[in-house]
């Protein structure tokens, strides 16, 4: 009896334990279902760079710490990287944007408990790094951020990641930020313009588009990416006008800087835009090349980046005499010339009250002639100044910018684009009738 009474109660346990299995499969798997869906993707025009069967279009990397993976292939309809020691990774050989553009895929880590979808993307001429899952499984960031990795800037945020489940990652690079989106949810809105975007060593060789996993095996898919439409600046009216910037450094112009601390009061060249860091009181540029003194236009993009000043002042010659346009003044919306009469651009004729967005391009464009200053930002003329009988006359602060200059006051500014052309006697004819 006691015999018989032992094998019961071995099988009563056996058939316990297939109970709970079977219940935690069962659990395992209603979990599952209960799953959200992936979000669909925004808009139109997203093409895809992996067909799901084949590795055309990838490469997959071997340089350095790159070469220690396994066998990375298509597994069952997505790219898989096995766990490597510590890289395996692989490069788009397609084109892909460098600006203004979104980049999709779904990532799922099988194994391994750190980083299952490293994506290395173009920021213009520069390049960053998407990190999902690093740091011991759960940071995610940008890498790197003013010389500070994933784990240690302003974007770094912690998740908690399940293995074996999929989730949709997308990033959208514009010309004023980088947004992130894991699933439906926007984890990273970082302001692009005044940062400087870099990548560790190792990961070079994935440039301009690469996707990598770090000691995790992970199954990528739905890889796709589509251009975005920039909002649109006016283009230039007329013929004639020469660039005064070369999209590299500060050849042909001078920093001009005021204030307690000239280091902080510096203007640079950082990724083909002129940054003007927000100083003590005036940041700027002069130039040093020749520059009309009449019949001309000269236009140029600025942007507001941080402040609430006036981010772009153009100091400019009127014959014998000198002004200033400004835009974003006295608190941020006055726009107007300083000096009219004596009167500067709040408390004059020409003074407008214009509202402007931060991170964001203006297309400022001024205009000289014997007869009139005019102005226009985007497509609105915001100056038409007539100056028969009129006094013009720059600050003294705004008379070291001369014979062109543009500044900013204590304010964080962007500049590109500036163009100049001389006015032939048929663009002046027709810039009188407008």
């Amino acid at each position: 009896m006691a015999h018989l009474s032992a094998r019961r109660f071995s099988r009563w346990c056996l058939a316990s334990l297939l109970v709970v299995a079977c219940a935690a499969a069962a659990a395992e798997k209603d979990a599952k279902k209960k799953l959200p869906p992936l979000p669909e993707l925004p808009g139109t025009g997203w093409k895809p760079i992996f067909d799901g069967s084949t590795m055309k279009g990838w490469k997959i990397e071997e340089e350095g710490e790159l070469s220690m993976h396994g066998e990375i292939g298509v597994k069952k309809g997505s790219l898989h990287l096995p766990a490597g020691m510590p890289f395996s990774a692989v490069k788009c050989t397609d084109k892909i944007p460098t600006n203004n553009y979104e980049v999709a895929l779904d990532a799922k880590r099988v194994n391994g408990f750190d980083i299952f979808c490293g994506i290395t993307f173009p920021v213009d001429k520069a390049h960053v790094t998407l990190v999902l899952g690093g740091w011991g499984d759960t940071v995610v960031g940008l890498s790197n951020v003013d010389g500070q990795n994933a784990s240690d800037n302003e974007t770094m945020r912690n998740i908690g990641f399940d293995n074996d489940r999929w989730y949709r990652v997308r990033v959208r690079v514009s010309d004023t930020r980088i947004e992130v989106w894991i699933d439906a949810k926007k984890l990273i809105d970082l302001k692009r313009i005044g940062r400087k975007f870099d990548l560790y060593p190792q990961l070079e060789a994935l440039r301009p588009f690469g996707i990598f996993s770090w000691r995790s095996e992970a199954l990528l898919a739905n890889i796709k990416v589509r251009p975005l439409e920039a909002a649109p600046l006016p283009p230039l009216p007329g013929k004639g006008w020469k660039p005064m910037l070369n999209g590299k450094d500060l050849k042909g112009w001078k920093v001009v800087a005021e204030g307690e601390d000239d280091e902080k009061n510096k203007a640079r060249a950082l990724d083909g835009v002129i940054l003007c860091e927000r100083g003590f009181e005036l940041t700027g540029i002069k130039t040093e090349m020749a520059f009309p003194t009449m019949d001309y236009e000269v236009a140029v993009d600025a942007m507001r980046v941080e402040g609430d000043d006036f981010f772009c002042a153009m100091t400019f010659p009127y014959g014998k005499m000198a002004a200033t346009f400004v835009v974003g003044g006295w608190g941020g919306s006055i726009v107007g010339i300083s000096n009219v009469d004596g009167l500067n651009a709040s408390e004059n004729d020409t003074t407008q009250d214009i509202t402007f967005a931060s991170q964001r391009w203006y297309r400022i464009r001024l205009r000289v002639t014997k007869q009139k200053v005019q102005a226009w930002i985007d497509k609105d003329k915001v100056i038409d100044l007539d100056t028969k009988d009129k006094k013009l006359a720059a600050w003294l602060q705004q008379e070291a910018y001369l014979p062109f200059g543009i500044n900013a006051w204590q304010t964080k500014a962007a500049l590109r684009n500036i163009m100049l052309r001389k006015l032939t006697d048929e663009a002046k004819g027709k810039a009188e009738k407008k």
